[in-house]
């Protein structure tokens, strides 16, 4: 079953342990990152809100990539990028209503997040996303798409 992220914003305490954690994973350059924080003043209230790449039902990214560097998995859900095949062109930046896409300033070509493909249990790390482990408020999730 595809699986998606889930935010709980009455949890999130906006320490950003998710963005640290995603930036050492992927030796991101300063100023550039898969997840991000944000902060919202909202009724008195102060909120913060954590996106990266939503994995989406019909991702607007996908179809928005001239070269097709971009694919969903049908199996996990997880949509990936091939920077082989990436020309920097940001279409998909454009077509993300999220802002998840980042351009890498040393390549010129796209990023984002892959929900951590490549680690495994077999390695030692336990699977799924490494934001969702590093998150001590349990303000984020991956789960199952379509379950409470």
């Amino acid at each position: 079953m595809a699986k998606g992220f889930v935010v709980d914003l009455k949890r999130c305490v906006g320490c950003k342990a998710c963005v640290a954690v995603c930036k050492i994973r992927y030796a991101s350059p300063s100023g550039v990152s898969r997840r991000s924080v944000y902060t919202r003043d909202i009724a008195n209230s102060r909120v913060f809100v954590s996106i990266a790449c939503n994995h989406c039902e019909e991702p607007s990214c996908v179809a928005a990539c001239p070269k097709g560097a971009l694919s969903k998995s049908a199996a996990s859900g997880v949509v990936t990028l091939n920077t082989s095949a990436c020309v920097g062109c940001r279409r998909c930046e454009w077509a993300c209503p999220y802002g998840a896409m980042v351009l890498q300033p040393d390549t010129k070509k796209m990023d984002k997040c892959d929900a951590c493909a490549g680690f495994s249990v077999a390695a030692g790390v336990p699977s799924g996303p490494r934001c969702v482990e590093a998150c001590h408020a349990k303000a984020l999730a991956w789960v199952d798409k379509g379950s409470d």
